[in-house]
Formats: structure tokens, sequence, C-alpha cells
């Protein structure tokens, strides 16, 4: 598992948050999906661990991009000579900038580069962007995932925050996760204009230096806010509906995939179409076919072993 270093508590929380609902769901077997269509069985734990990952990933990838954007040009003045200021003057800057913001910045390698280019602001707002559109993901998963709940998938129930509609009483609606679309949105915008502001750098100065630092911070605020919001009023109470999970994975005859091997590609591609012409589980037409005997059909389609195949 990759190692992260501290980049904030709320990106931390998420990730640990999600890494408990995988643990939680472990034991729960349910459809996988892929083109929206039935796919082979997954366990939702499985599906929450991937999303847990997904945010440790960019965690690592911010760090990254943070500890680029720590070295300054300070001291360069107008072009990057150093004209009018002491030897030591950078160094002592730098120093008490440390001493007030608890952090470690540092000289830059090249004064002529840093104050024509803002790169390492490019890649941090890149890697922000980068991250909203995992989130933007898993947020609208758990939109699905959630949906109906009569008339949809229905796997999982998000917490209740409020009425959903004037109109349809008891309708509730998967507000949180709508709010986080709407910042992440934002924030692919913020980095639209970051870019555009970079690439009008003329000669030794980028003069568009204030609504790229704008736009940076506001990213950075709203995401981190937004992360805080969306793990403590929706991760965190999200229950799963293991019925729903398991009549949806019965119901499934794409899992009649495991017996490709005994069957072949073709037969098999004809007995799931059976299936779902004539409504029933890949089991029972196999069953009603007498092409394998129950207690070997058991053994295949053992979902335990078929979530896990490299470790049976």
């Amino acid at each position: 598992m990759l190692k992260y270093r501290n980049l904030g508590v709320f990106y931390l929380t998420l990730y640990k948050e999600l890494s408990k609902k995988s643990l939680n769901f472990k034991n729960i077997y349910k459809s996988g999906r892929t083109h929206l269509q039935d796919a082979l069985p997954i366990t939702l734990g499985q599906e929450f661990g991937g999303y847990a990952n997904m945010i440790l990933e960019n965690i690592n990838r911010l760090n990254f991009s943070i500890e680029d954007i720590k070295e300054i040009p300070i001291g360069g003045t107008g072009v990057g000579t150093g004209l009018n200021t002491s030897k030591k003057y950078r160094a002592l800057v730098i120093k008490e900038i440390n001493k007030i913001t608890k952090l470690k910045f540092k000289k830059c390698q090249n004064n002529f580069s840093s104050i024509q280019n803002l790169d390492s602001i490019s890649a941090l707002s890149g890697t922000l962007k980068n991250l909203s559109n995992g989130l933007i993901k898993l947020a609208n998963d758990l939109r699905l995932l959630s949906s109906g709940p009569n008339t949809g998938i229905a796997e999982i129930k998000l917490p209740e925050l409020q009425p959903g509609s004037s109109i349809m009483p008891g309708k509730v609606n998967p507000v949180m996760a709508e709010m986080l679309n709407m910042i992440c949105f934002q924030i692919n915008g913020n980095d639209l204009t970051i870019s555009h502001a970079i690439q009008a750098s003329q000669l030794e100065l980028n003069v568009m230096m204030p609504v790229i630092a704008y736009n940076i911070i506001n990213s950075l605020t709203i995401l981190s806010n937004g992360i805080k919001a969306f793990t403590e009023k929706c991760i965190k109470g999200i229950t799963a509906n293991k019925i729903k999970c398991e009549q949806h994975l019965a119901k499934n005859p794409i899992i009649g995939t495991a017996l490709t091997p005994y069957l072949g590609y073709q037969k098999i591609s004809e007995l799931i179409k059976q299936a779902y012409s004539e409504n029933k589980s890949i089991k029972e037409i196999i069953l009603s076919l007498k092409l394998i005997d129950k207690k070997k059909l058991d053994q295949i389609i053992d979902y335990k072993k078929l979530i896990e195949p490299n470790k049976n």
C-alpha cells in the first residue's frame, strides 16, 4: 500500500472512512457492472476498497505537488536578478516566512524560471482536478447504487439529510453527493482558468499571478470543505442493503461465465440469453437442461471463489 504524508485531516479522514466501509462490506456479495450492464460478481467491500485506494493515490500525488510549490523566487525582484537586495535577503525572508507559517519554504533553483513560469501551480491544480474527477465518479456511483429505492439499484442507503422535494412527500435526494459534484465541477473550471493564465506569461514575468492565486486557493478551500462535509454527512452514514445485493446477484445470468471452461463460450452465451428471455437464473437453466449436476454446479458457482479466483 502507498504511504501517505500529511496533507490534511479531511483528505485522510475520507480515505479512512471509505476503508472502514470496505472492511464492513467485505462479505456482501453483489453483481459487478460494466457499461451499466450485469457483469461478474464482486463484493461491496471490493467496490468501496477501490474508492478508498483512489483517494489514497491522489493524496500522494497532492503531497508531491505541495512540495514543488514550496520553492519560491523571493528576492528575485522584477526580473530575477535580485537587484537592490542583499546577499542574505532571500535566506532571511524565507526563514521568517517559515517561522510564521510553520512550513518549509525554500529558495528556488532558478529565479528567472520561477518568475516566468508557474509550472508547480499548474501541476498542483492538475492534481486537484484529477482528484476531483475521481470524486465525481465516486459521487455518481453512490447516486446510482442508492437509486430508487424501489425502482433503482438500491444496494446501499445514503443518510437522509433533508426532504428532497417540495411537491413529492417522503422523497429524499442524494444531496451530499450532488454537492460534491458541483464543487468538483468548479475545480475543473478553476484549473482551466489557471492553465490559460499560465500560458499567458510573457518574457520575464507572468502578470496573471493574481487570478492564478485566487483560483488555486479557491480550489484548495472548497475541496477541503466539501470533502469534510461529504465524509461526515454522507460516507460515515452509508449502510448496505444486503438483501437487495443478493437478489440482484442471484438473478444475474452473467455469473455463468464461470462455466465457460466446462461448456464453452458459445454454449454459455446461448444459455445466458435464454436465462434473460425466460427471466430465470443461470443455475435454473443449467439444471433444467441437465448439463451439470447440482453439486458440481454449486462448487463452480461459489461466490467466494468467483470474487477471488487466484486464492483458490
